[in-house]
Order: C-alpha cells, then sequence, then structure tokens
C-alpha cells in the first residue's frame, strides 16, 4: 500500500455539507465537482489540498443507495479510509487472505477518473476502500 487517498465521509446533502467540511478542514482545501456514481449509487465530492489527505463528501443517490441505511442510522459519519495500491487484485487477495471480506469488487469510479476501486470490510478496523 502506498498510503491514505482519502476519507470517506457519508452525508444528507453535499451542498449543505460543503461550508462544515472547509470550516473544519481549513482554507487551503479546494471543492471538487460533485459526480454522480451510478455503480455506487451515490452522489461525490472531493476536498482536495495539495500534500494534505483528501476528504470525498458521498451523498445517496436514492433510499436504495448503499449507504442510505447508514446515513438513517447514524447520520453523517466517517464511512471509510480509502488506501492507495499498486495493485488491487493483489491487494484483493492478500486482505481476504487476512479473513477480510470483499463488499464490492474492482470497478471504475468516476469521481477518481475512472481507476479501479474495490471495498473490502475488515472485522477490526471497518470498511477500507482500495484504489488502483
Amino acid at each position: 500500500m502506498r498510503g491514505v487517498h482519502h476519507v470517506g465521509w457519508v452525508v444528507k446533502d453535499i451542498k449543505a455539507a460543503i461550508p462544515s467540511a472547509l470550516e473544519l478542514l481549513g482554507p487551503n482545501y479546494t471543492v471538487g465537482e460533485i459526480v454522480h456514481d451510478r455503480i455506487r449509487q451515490v452522489f461525490v465530492c472531493f476536498l482536495t489540498s495539495e500534500g494534505s489527505c483528501a476528504f470525498e463528501l458521498i451523498q445517496p443517490d436514492s433510499g436504495q443507495s448503499p449507504v442510505a441505511d447508514l446515513l438513517g442510522r447514524s447520520g453523517a459519519t466517517v464511512y471509510h479510509i480509502c488506501m492507495q495500491v499498486e495493485d488491487i487484485d493483489a491487494e484483493i487477495g492478500k486482505m481476504t487472505s487476512r479473513g477480510c471480506l470483499v463488499v464490492s469488487g474492482k470497478s471504475p469510479a468516476p469521481a477518481i477518473d475512472g481507476r479501479n476501486v474495490a471495498f473490502v470490510y475488515d472485522m477490526n478496523l471497518g470498511l477500507i476502500e482500495i484504489v488502483e
């Protein structure tokens, strides 16, 4: 693994969450475009700052979105940490050999320039996204 790519926050409304996120993160963060990820049934928006960890705001696109239940139970909350990897297939293999469960297999993420991502659940750490 090459390090943390971003931290994902599930929110009810991205546009409403942006000012709060920027207040917390500081003036060096830039707000990206809001992108509809139809595969994952969410809208996402990245907040980035050169040399710092990025943050992803994640909004369900409907009540059937996989994150809608979490949002209903917990409200806005940290959802996952995304780790950057060289070889996503090899990393999935390593993680599953340690007992992790693949929640969502490898597929392109439109908000990250179509790069492949996968979601894996670690019983000790929670949900981890990996990006190639």
